[in-house]
């Protein structure tokens, strides 16, 4: 990513920005495992994966947004924060329970996370959806930043998915949980 990209993030995130997290992130339940929030943002799912008892390690390009994010967690709470540009994945294969990308897609992650969820680990993917007959105001203007009908069964074809949803509306959303093999 650029330094022009961080410094786009590093501004959206000026501000604090309060939302509740997306549902689909009780689609995980209650556990103890290791989750990872890619580009966490001000932290929104890696409170509710708090809440849920994961050990969370939240990673993003914006300092700006993890300091925030830093600043709303209770004392010892079990999460590590890490700033870090995902086209330098830093995570190691095999090592995680979950994997949490909830409004933000780079195709290019993607194998990235698929390596770094243990086998029989779960990997989240809500995001913004690309309905050419659809024209929203929500989400990215970017098609290249939405997924396409249908991606999401391409990505984890290979895996077991638990839950699948789609859902419609100004801003469409795909979500699927799939367990890695």
């Amino acid at each position: 990513m650029s330094e022009a990209d961080r410094q786009r993030w590093q501004q959206r995130h000026r501000e604090p920005r309060e939302a509740p997290p997306r549902p689909t992130v009780g689609w995980l339940g209650r556990s103890r495992g290791v989750a990872l929030d890619v580009a966490c943002g001000q932290g929104r799912h890696t409170l509710a994966l708090l809440e849920l008892g994961y050990h969370v390690v939240g990673v993003d390009i914006a300092r700006i947004a993890l300091e925030r994010l830093r600043a709303r967690l209770p004392r010892e709470a079990p999460v590590l924060l890490v700033e870090a540009d995902l086209d330098m994945w830093p995570f190691a294969r095999d090592a995680l329970d979950v994997v949490v990308m909830i409004d933000f897609l780079d195709r290019s992650v993607i194998e990235h996370v698929r390596s770094s969820v243990r086998p029989g680990g779960r990997v989240l993917v809500d995001t913004f959806l690309y309905d050419p007959a659809a024209p929203t105001t929500k989400g990215p203007s970017n098609p290249d930043y939405r997924l396409r009908i249908g991606e999401l069964d391409e990505m984890f074809a290979d895996w077991t998915v638990l839950e699948r949803a789609t859902f419609p509306g100004d801003g469409p959303r795909d979500a699927i949980l799939a367990r890695r093999p």
